[in-house]
């Protein structure tokens, strides 16, 4: 049988002004113990000298590498649209241009993949550390699990940032992106909703780097992307609620975080509530809070006010 993917996996490393971190993308590289991959970077119009580090480390490897060097800046959503279109890994797995990924990282990935492979089956997931020491997400209690087993606590929480590899044939059917939202939507949890399941492992395969002097994070300014947001939470009422529990506060946030993403859209109040299915009469009590949370968030120092005193109230 003729093989379908040229390559066990696609690594892809989406790049803006990534100077100040070559030297980890070049370190996860070069120490992958399994090298049955290719690398795909795109450099999103860096505003440094990230395309000629990149352009110089490409010279010296031994691996496949395709290099976009994009001249106008296209954001998170169309950086992957391009990767995914152009991976001929079997499986696919997103490099932070600002993260190490422990030398194991594939060799693991591939281990569990040649184990517990089947047609159910969305990716991988595993954990990961920060330079702090705090590792995410919570333990995993089993080898498969769905997004909404170990994506989500008991109270319908987020329970932190998580290593993923998806396979690229499961992946390309939530594809494309749509580029105007910037960043890419939650895709374990839209799998999840497909009844695709993931194979977990508890060892830890990527260090990240939090709240870094220099660094460029499209999550720590997520605020900024008005369409991704309010599509975020509008996804997690109208789909992803039905698949897990939330607790009276959690959901409380999200009927706020719902309606002052739809102010900020320009959405009158019928607009917002007519778009969603369910949370009708809440969405409507905590409107009026919303509407400050709304207007707040384009004063940085004022809603990071209302931050502190709401997770306050959460705690």
């Amino acid at each position: 049988m003729e093989k379908k993917y040229k390559y066990k996996f696609s690594l892809f490393t989406p790049c803006y002004c990534s100077a100040k971190f070559i030297d980890r993308i070049k370190e996860t590289l070069n120490k992958q113990t399994f090298r049955d991959f290719e690398w795909i970077v795109v450099n999103d119009a860096s505003t440094d000298n990230t395309s000629a580090l990149l352009q110089e480390y490409i010279k010296t490897v031994d691996f496949p590498v395709k290099f976009f060097d994009l001249k106008e800046n296209q954001m998170l959503a169309a950086n992957w649209n391009l990767a995914v279109e152009h991976a001929e890994g079997e499986i696919f797995v997103v490099m932070g241009h600002d993260d190490i990924y422990l030398p194991h990282m594939l060799e693991t990935y591939n281990r569990l993949y040649e184990q517990y492979n089947n047609d159910s089956i969305g990716g991988i997931i595993a954990r990961c550390q920060t330079q702090y020491g705090k590792i995410t997400p919570i333990p995993f209690s089993k080898i498969i699990m769905s997004y909404w087993e170990y994506g989500v606590d008991k109270n319908g929480r987020y329970t932190g940032e998580a290593p993923c590899a998806w396979k690229t044939d499961v992946l390309r059917k939530y594809m494309p992106f749509d580029p105007e939202e910037k960043i890419n939507p939650l895709i374990g949890a839209l799998m999840s909703c497909d009844g695709y399941v993931f194979i977990t492992t508890n060892e830890i395969v990527r260090k990240y780097f939090v709240f870094e002097e220099g660094g460029y994070s499209l999550t720590k300014n997520r605020n900024k992307y008005v369409l991704w947001h309010y599509r975020s939470v509008l996804r997690k009422i109208n789909l992803f609620s039905s698949h897990y529990y939330m607790s009276p506060t959690v959901k409380r946030n999200l009927c706020i975080q719902y309606s002052a993403s739809s102010i900020r859209m320009g959405l009158t109040f019928r607009e917002a509530i007519t778009s969603v299915n369910q949370y009708k009469c809440l969405i409507t009590l905590l409107y009026p809070i919303a509407i400050l949370r709304a207007h707040l968030s384009n004063i940085d120092m004022l809603y990071k006010l209302y931050r502190f005193f709401n997770n306050k109230m959460n705690k």
